[in-house]
């Protein structure tokens, strides 16, 4: 069976904890997590390691991508555990929102990993 692809800053703390942790809900066995510098994870799917490294991006088995805070919003709709929290960040008042904090998150998340105390491989 296919996996959904997940693709992420295997150099970042939060990155890092944040695979942990859908490695560890993913009870039905959906997905499997790359680092971005894998490029032959993805290289199929035409993004460029430059795309991966902006924002965490989710390919589905059906192939649809999906990036950012719209990938953080697909895997919790497919983790049971989080399908509450998917729901939520999917409705229009929630959206912007998400889309302005992961976008922020983001763009600070190696400053942000080593102020909480999370190693970045960097």
């Amino acid at each position: 069976m296919k996996k959904n692809l997940v693709i992420y800053d295997g150099d970042c703390g939060i990155c890092e904890k944040s695979r942990e942790l859908i490695e560890k809900l993913d009870w039905l066995n959906l997905f499997e997590c790359q680092p971005f510098h894998n490029h032959e994870a993805y290289e199929e799917f035409a993004l460029t390691p430059k795309e991966c490294e902006k924002e965490l991006k989710l390919i589905t088995t059906s192939g649809s991508i999906y990036g950012g805070a719209e990938a953080v919003t697909q895997i919790c709709l497919k983790l049971p555990l989080f399908f509450l929290v998917g729901v939520l960040l999917w409705l229009p008042p929630v959206r912007p929102l998400a889309r302005w904090l992961y976008s922020n998150v983001a763009n600070n998340r190696h400053k942000i990993s080593a102020r909480c105390g999370l190693k970045n491989k960097q």
